[in-house]
């Protein structure tokens, strides 16, 4: 598991993997859930779908506030005066888990980019920190009696204009750091469909190398706020070329569009590697017709050939028609498995055994299926 973007921390730095396990031990332990670190490293939906599903909360009690921008009627509602007794009342804001709504149901409740709120809104909330007699409340409103709380916040050095939590929100909480893990993020992109796209298998290169971080790079002193590489950065440039035809594409457009979204640094590595993989697709036919073989100590010619051979086995294997099994067993695979997988070298054979599963390519039922794994 290799950990990216290791930003100095006064607090723990966990990875995407840890968040969950930590969150529930704060939750048992009485206090909130803080996690801090860089915008579109996925904070948020950690909480809002892993957390909430290990937990066994339904989205409907998921809630999610970020008033940021907003004043603080936004909050606690708007004050309506009552035309007999000239007493005010405030509106319910729906946002909130209202005890009348949820009661006694196991809720999840997140404050999202707290420390953009306006100092004004944030003090509306230290009734949810410190609950009086034991009763959380938002304004005059009592919430639900079993509420967790979380907050996601960025800091200055993750390129944000935020103020740092303050001592009595600090003090309640479990705080940690976020610094994304590949691992998890290429789990999760395979699990949306996005590990035909040659960046997938770019960042997979990329990996193991001890070169300049492209995924999740430390933001530092001096960002004019252009495109930054991020893990949802990626995931966008990773949905536009997930059907990518390597053969036919428009070079200019490819490399505008990636950088800018992930930067121009990482936007060019990761252009250079899908040429790259264009250029050694006459290659990978000589080797599929057993006139090459696969090239021996050079990972980026592995992962090129790796990654077209797979592209080519998916649409044939489509093209086919029936059950997917069926074309494993019956042979239409084999020139993927014996001339590509297996004669990889280090971890790329694990990988490419792995990604031909997530795209469709069900290898499991190959007869050679613990050759391809390593085993």
């Amino acid at each position: 598991m290799s950990i990216t973007a290791q930003h100095e921390s006064t607090s723990p730095i966990v990875t995407s993997s840890q968040i969950v396990g930590l969150a529930q031990i704060a939750f048992a332990s009485g206090s909130m859930y803080h996690i801090e670190g860089q915008g579109g490293g996925g904070k948020t939906s950690i909480l809002q779908h892993d957390l909430a599903t290990a937990m066994g909360i339904p989205p409907e009690r998921v809630f999610k506030v970020n008033c940021s921008g907003y004043p603080p009627s936004e909050l606690v509602g708007y004050g309506i005066p009552d035309s007999e007794t000239h007493d005010m009342w405030f509106a319910r804001p729906e946002q909130w888990p209202h005890a009348l709504t949820v009661g006694k149901d196991e809720c999840l409740l997140i404050l999202d980019e707290f420390t953009q709120w306006a100092p004004e809104a944030q003090s509306l909330c230290r009734s949810l920190f410190d609950p009086v007699n034991g009763v959380p409340m938002i304004g005059t409103h009592e919430l639900g009696s079993n509420v967790h709380i979380c907050i996601t916040s960025n800091r200055a050095i993750d390129g944000s204009r935020s103020l740092r939590v303050d001592a009595p929100t600090s003090n309640r909480c479990m705080t940690n750091t976020l610094a994304p893990d590949l691992d998890d993020c290429l789990a999760y992109y395979a699990n949306q469909g996005l590990a035909t796209s040659p960046l997938f298998a770019f960042l997979k290169f990329t990996q193991g190398l001890n070169e300049t971080d492209h995924f999740n790079p430390a933001i530092g002193k001096g960002w004019d706020g252009g495109p930054h590489a991020t893990p949802r950065s990626w995931e966008f440039a990773l949905r536009y070329t997930k059907g990518l035809k390597l053969d036919a594409f428009n070079h200019s457009t490819l490399e505008t569009a990636i950088k800018g979204w992930v930067g121009m640094k990482a936007g060019s590595a990761a252009c250079a590697f899908i040429h790259t993989i264009s250029a050694y697709i006459p290659r990978l036919k000589q080797i599929r017709a057993g006139q090459e073989s696969m090239p021996n100590g050079d990972p980026s010619a592995q992962y090129s050939i790796a990654y077209a051979a797979l592209r080519t086995a998916k649409k044939e294997v489509e093209d086919l028609g029936g059950i997917a099994s069926d074309a494993v067993v019956s042979g239409n695979v084999d020139w993927l498995v014996d001339r590509i997988i297996i004669p990889a070298e280090g971890e790329l054979r694990g990988w490419a055994y792995r990604t031909a599963l997530a795209i469709g390519i069900p290898l499991e039922k190959h007869d050679r299926r613990a050759q391809m794994q390593s085993l």
